[in-house]
């Protein structure tokens, strides 16, 4: 059996328990012999869901006594989750990532070449902050805002009425991310006592603190700015690395029962003895059998 490759990972982040921030965790290879994985994600009904069966798999260190690790998964920011990702799928299929894309204007498909170290965004030393606090102009009016970075709970949250329209899933966000909003007076840099509710924040102060959460959580969207080599139309497109890496897995698996098919055929061996061989000694015999029939 393969020996799962791991790798010591800092987050930006990090995953709270209680007043404690864990930043430091433990990534490993996506195991070839997790029989039912492709199955479960190829069952989840969102991307967030497939994200933390994946991260549930292969990320150690996140565990606390008052939960299991799949919620402390979704405690994870996106930007930490997809970090996970990227280490995760470096361990497993290597750091070099070959993608096919069309180009949004001629439709010419072109090769892109990635790697993984040009997509992972450096993470400062130092602990991180549980909360930020900023003083915001929203309508000529100054605010003070404290509020945490989301992590895939809330957004979870958000999405889980289907009927939920876009801008009322953004409000679920920042009603579980924002601690408070206070009107900041003039005269001092203390914020009023009385936190406004949810309601009374002026619309512009909403897409301040979201687009503030996005600056402080950059690696939550992997953004490619890519020239068509046929029609040098410019455009940019997103990575999503949890739909790649189901990908990979799901041609995996198919590759791997296609050489237990074959050395089955050929050497009458059970599917069990086959699978527990190496992935480099099933290598050497299909050689074998590819050499003896002169492919």
């Amino acid at each position: 059996m393969r020996t799962a490759v791991e790798t010591q990972v800092v987050l930006r982040n990090g995953c709270w328990h209680g007043e404690a921030c864990h930043r430091e965790v433990r990534v490993r290879a996506i195991a070839e012999d997790d029989a039912a994985l492709v199955d479960e994600l190829s069952s989840t009904a969102l991307p967030l869901e497939r994200d933390t069966l994946l991260l549930a798999r292969c990320v150690t260190g996140l565990e606390r006594g008052d939960g299991p690790r799949m919620q402390c998964v979704r405690d994870l920011s996106l930007g930490d989750r997809e970090a996970l990702l990227l280490h995760a799928r470096r361990l497993t299929f290597g750091g070099q990532i070959d993608c096919v894309l069309p180009c949004p204007e001629c439709h010419e498909r072109t090769d892109l070449q990635l790697h993984v170290d040009q997509l992972l965004l450096p993470v400062a030393a130092g602990e991180p902050k549980r909360y930020f606090e900023e003083t915001m102009v929203a309508d000529g009016v100054r605010f003070r805002v404290q509020f945490r970075i989301p992590s895939a709970a809330d957004l979870e949250e958000a999405l889980s009425d289907s009927n939920r329209v876009c801008s009322d899933a953004v409000q679920v966000v920042l009603y579980r991310s924002v601690e408070w909003v206070r009107l900041q007076s003039e005269e001092s840099e203390l914020a009023n006592e009385n936190a406004l509710p949810l309601d009374a924040w002026p619309a512009d102060l909403m897409t301040r603190i979201s687009e503030r959460m996005e600056e402080l959580d950059p690696q939550a969207e992997i953004n490619l700015n890519l020239t068509c080599p046929a029609c040098q139309h410019c455009f940019t497109t997103v990575l999503d690395i949890g739909d790649y890496l189901l990908r990979e897995l799901t041609a995996r698996e198919q590759r791997r029962y296609q050489e237990v098919h074959q050395l089955a055929l050929a050497y009458h061996w059970s599917e069990a003895d086959i699978l527990n061989m190496s992935q480099r000694r099933r290598q050497l015999y299909l050689n074998l059998l590819s050499e003896s029939s002169g492919e």
